[in-house]
C-alpha cells in the first residue's frame, strides 16, 4: 500500500500524513486518509509558492529593508515566525511530529493565507516595484521563506528542496539539507507588536462577519465595494483604530473606513469585542481600474481619470 500511495499521491504528501498522526495511539490508515492530507499539502506548497512569485527580482543583500525601517504589519509577520520556530522546534526535539504539521500548517493557512499574504496584494501589486513599502514586504517575504523551508524540510524533503533551488540568497548551499536549523531571533520577537495585532485580527473577525452578510444578500461581491464604519465606547479600542489610520482599511481589505463619534444607526455590536460596533454599507465611489479601491480620488488626476490618487501617482513616476 505504501508504494501505491508514494505512486498516486507523491512521497511527500505520504511523509506529511505520517507526521500528522500521534504515533503513540493506534493508527489508521487508508488511502483516503492520505488523500485528505493532500489538501494540507497544497496549501503549505502554495504558500511557498506565492512567497517565491512576489520575491522575483528581490536581492536579499541590495534590497532589504533594516529592521527598524520596515512597516510595522511585516514586523509582526517576522515576530510570529520568530514564535513558530520556537514551538516547532521544542515539537521535533519531544518526537511530537504531529505538533510539527499543525503549527506548520496553522502558520501557512491562518496567519499567512488567510491575512498576511492576502493584506500584502495591494502592496505587492500596487506599490512601485522598488518603493520602500514594497522592498519592506519583499524583505519580510524572503526571511519567512527562508525560514519556513528549514522547518518543513525534515518533512517534506523534496518539497523544500525545490523550494531552496527558486529561492534567492540560499548561504551559498546547494540543498536545504546542508543548512543550518533556523534560531530565534530575540530582537524580531515584539510583544507589544503581538498584543495589537491580536486585537486588530479580531476587529477584523468582527467586520468580515458582516461583509459576509451583505455578501449572501448579493448585495456586494468584493469586499472593497464595503464603505465600513466602526464605532469604539472603549478608550483604549478607540485609540488603537485611531492610531492606525488609513492602514485600518488596509487590514480589513476594505476601500474605506470611517471612525464615528457615537453609534451609527444599524450598527451591529461585535460578538468577541462587545465595545465595537460595526456599520457596513456599499461604497458610492467609483472604482479604481488599477487597485480596484472604490476611493473618491478616482478622477482627480486629468492624465489618468481611471485612477485613485495614489495610483495616478506611480503611474506618473514608476
Amino acid at each position: 500500500m505504501a508504494e501505491d500511495a508514494v505512486k498516486k499521491f507523491g512521497a511527500d504528501v505520504v511523509r506529511l500524513w505520517l507526521s500528522s498522526v500521534d504515533y503513540k495511539n493506534d493508527i489508521n490508515v487508508s488511502m483516503g486518509l492520505i488523500q485528505r492530507m493532500g489538501e494540507a499539502y497544497r496549501r503549505i506548497r502554495n504558500t511557498f509558492r506565492y512567497l517565491l512569485g512576489n520575491l522575483a527580482g528581490f536581492d536579499a543583500e541590495a534590497d532589504a529593508v533594516a529592521p527598524d525601517e520596515m512597516l510595522e504589519l511585516d514586523r509582526w509577520a517576522l515576530s510570529e515566525l520568530q514564535h513558530l520556530v520556537e514551538r516547532v522546534t521544542k515539537a521535533y526535539e519531544e518526537y511530537q511530529f504531529h505538533r510539527v504539521y499543525h503549527e506548520v500548517h496553522n502558520f501557512c493557512a491562518v496567519e499567512m493565507s488567510a491575512f498576511y499574504l492576502d493584506v500584502l496584494k495591494d502592496r505587492l501589486y500596487c506599490e512601485a516595484p522598488k518603493s520602500p513599502e514594497r522592498r519592506s514586504a519583499q524583505t519580510a517575504m524572503h526571511r519567512i521563506a527562508r525560514t519556513l523551508v528549514k522547518l518543513v524540510a525534515p518533512v517534506l524533503v523534496h518539497t523544500a528542496h525545490e523550494v531552496w533551488e527558486h529561492l534567492g540568497g540560499r548561504e551559498d548551499l546547494d540543498s536545504v539539507h546542508l543548512a543550518l536549523w533556523p534560531e530565534v531571533d530575540a530582537k524580531r520577537v515584539d510583544p507589544a507588536l503581538d498584543e495589537r495585532f491580536a486585537v486588530i485580527l479580531k476587529v477584523r473577525e468582527e467586520v468580515s462577519r458582516e461583509i459576509e452578510k451583505m455578501r449572501a444578500e448579493k448585495a456586494v461581491g468584493s469586499s472593497l465595494e464595503v464603505a465600513v464604519e466602526l464605532y469604539a465606547d472603549n478608550a483604549e479600542l478607540r485609540a488603537l483604530l485611531e492610531s492606525l489610520g488609513e492602514k485600518l482599511a488596509g487590514y480589513l481589505l476594505t476601500s474605506e473606513v470611517t471612525l464615528a463619534d457615537g453609534k451609527p444607526d444599524g450598527a451591529v455590536q461585535g460578538t468577541e469585542l462587545g465595545a465595537l460596533w460595526v456599520k457596513t454599507s456599499k461604497s458610492d465611489h467609483p472604482k479604481c481600474l488599477r487597485c480596484w479601491n472604490f476611493r473618491k480620488s478616482v478622477g482627480s488626476n486629468a492624465s489618468h481619470p481611471a485612477l485613485c490618487e495614489r495610483c495616478a501617482k506611480i503611474v506618473s513616476n514608476p
